[in-house]
């Protein structure tokens, strides 16, 4: 039988043809340096010597298509299938798992990596008793941090509840009769309304937060809350702010939202007493003064300082931390003032709701007298 040239030639070519085929059930690992491939599928050994996509294909096309190069292993361009880069996904080879994004601050369920971070306690610790530039600097990390989640919208923090590590002692109802300058400042009165909580760490034998609370009046005060008595286990520890947080709403219920209160009632940490004195001397409060009042938004320099440097003591930062957290349970309640009585002494911090005052006036207020202060008016 004659075979025409053409069929001649289809025979010699043939054997070469199959060759350059890269069999499809034979996978080809990531290609090498020189085998990786750019966007125009085009390999960079090429790429450097300076051939062009169309110079390639002119130089391998033939009747049957483009031959492989036979100076280097055969490539495919890169699978547009689940495993890009690759020319074939070898068989029982596992997807690639990628986590899951992250969700957004202000989305719900968003967990602690996703939130702004909290500020932490600086280091080193405050070189002397009331080191003023420590305190300073921490309640300014505390305002920053509370004015960047209202300003995010970031949805509210879901505490581990307190059963988990902790045992509450007291449960009820009791009376409580508050200083006479704390009455003056919240209207809170002697007498019955008050819910005590007292909790422990599991297994530990004294009392780590002593805290009563009144749901009319809007009113958490931290009677003694001693850090040192929490041994709860890592895992299960509470902050005193995520703790108030519980027991302030199961006391209050529908009015959780009304918050507006937080009395720390007889002051024992020296670090706070010393930042209170210092904070009166700042703004130019007379050294008789008892009652001091400070706030931060509309406030010139002094006022806006002392504001901060309370913030920064251990007493004002877990109001921060409640502001903070339960941003939008609370209608978006700022820290509008911060009262210092020094006879006491004691804090109180007022949450306050709506706009934010451009400037409000000077420390002086009306005088109020109380039935059982005899010595003197009360001025706050």
């Amino acid at each position: 039988m004659r075979l025409s040239p053409s069929k001649l030639l289809l025979l010699v070519a043939f054997p070469l043809f199959k060759a350059s085929v890269v069999p499809h059930d034979i996978p080809i690992r990531q290609p090498t340096g020189l085998q990786t491939l750019d966007n125009d599928h085009v390999p960079q050994s090429h790429k450097i010597r300076g051939l062009s996509r169309n110079s390639l294909a002119g130089t391998f096309q033939t009747a049957h298509g483009i031959l492989k190069n036979s100076r280097a292993p055969p490539i495919r361009p890169p699978s547009r299938g689940p495993s890009p880069g690759r020319g074939g996904k070898p068989q029982n080879e596992p997807s690639v798992q990628h986590p899951p994004e992250p969700k957004a601050p202000n989305s719900p369920g968003a967990t602690i990596g996703d939130r702004i971070p909290e500020p932490g306690t600086l280091r080193p610790p405050p070189s002397d008793v009331g080191d003023w530039n420590y305190f300073l600097k921490s309640g300014t990390n505390s305002q920053k941090w509370l004015d960047a989640i209202f300003k995010s919208k970031q949805a509210d923090f879901t505490p581990i509840s307190w059963e988990r590590g902790y045992k509450r002692v007291d449960h009820a109802p009791i009376s409580w009769v508050p200083d006479a300058e704390v009455q003056a400042i919240t209207k809170l009165e002697s007498g019955p309304g008050y819910m005590l909580m007292n909790y422990k760490s599991e297994g530990a034998p004294t009392i780590a937060f002593n805290n009563i609370f009144h749901k009319d009046k809007g009113a958490i005060v931290a009677l003694v809350n001693f850090k040192s008595q929490d041994v709860s286990a890592p895992a299960v520890r509470l902050k005193w702010s995520d703790l108030m947080w519980q027991s302030w709403k199961e006391t209050a219920g529908d009015k959780a939202n009304s918050l507006r209160w937080v009395v720390q009632d007889n002051i024992v940490n020296a670090h706070t007493e010393s930042i209170m004195i210092q904070a009166h001397g700042k703004v130019g409060f007379p050294p008789n003064k008892n009652i001091g009042k400070f706030w931060y938004h509309g406030a010139d320099d002094s006022m806006k300082e002392s504001f901060l440097a309370l913030a920064g003591t251990d007493n004002v930062r877990g109001v921060f931390r409640i502001a903070a957290n339960y941003r939008n349970e609370l209608d978006n309640a700022w820290v509008k003032n911060i009262y210092t009585i020094k006879s006491g002494p004691h804090i109180i911090v007022e949450l306050g709701r709506g706009p934010r005052p451009a400037k409000r006036s000077d420390i002086q207020g009306k005088h109020i007298r109380h039935s059982s202060w005899k010595k003197q008016p009360i001025t706050i």
